[in-house]
């Protein structure tokens, strides 16, 4: 379903003029690899691949009742996910790994609260200075 939506999406924005869209979090690299490679049409794409927050952050949209299955050897995309959880810098930093070997060409990390967001009012910032300065390097 994911898939026939973001093909719809992309040859949306193609008929609508837009030749070149920055993702701002969960358009998989491999939708601009179909756009690429002429098997969709739509505009260039530069894809940010999963969202990363941590638990109870703004990208985790995950029901109350839902346990944390970590990241572990599993990719952030399994299940048509928009997002990975990610907790401290190490965590971070593979998630961030996971999307550039995928084909990210930037990372979207959720740092701060959201204004929809269930578990995190939008005035909170989450990550420590530490985790920001070190993913921010990475």
């Amino acid at each position: 379903m994911q898939g026939a939506f973001a093909s719809q999406a992309a040859r949306f924005y193609l008929d609508h003029g837009f030749t070149t869209i920055r993702d701002a979090g969960g358009s998989p690299p491999a939708l601009a690899r179909a756009i690429d490679s002429g098997e969709i049409p739509g505009p260039r794409l530069f894809p940010s691949g999963a969202i990363i927050s941590q638990t109870a952050g703004h990208g985790d949209m995950r029901e109350r009742h839902e346990e944390h299955q970590g990241l572990g050897n599993l990719s952030p995309y399994l299940g048509g996910k928009l997002a990975v959880i990610a907790d401290g810098v190490d965590q971070t930093l593979m998630a961030t790994r996971e999307n550039l070997k995928s084909g990210a060409t930037q990372i979207k990390i959720m740092g701060g609260g959201g204004g929809v967001s269930e578990y995190d009012p939008i005035h909170t910032l989450q990550p420590s200075p530490v985790w920001s300065r070190t993913a921010c390097a990475a």
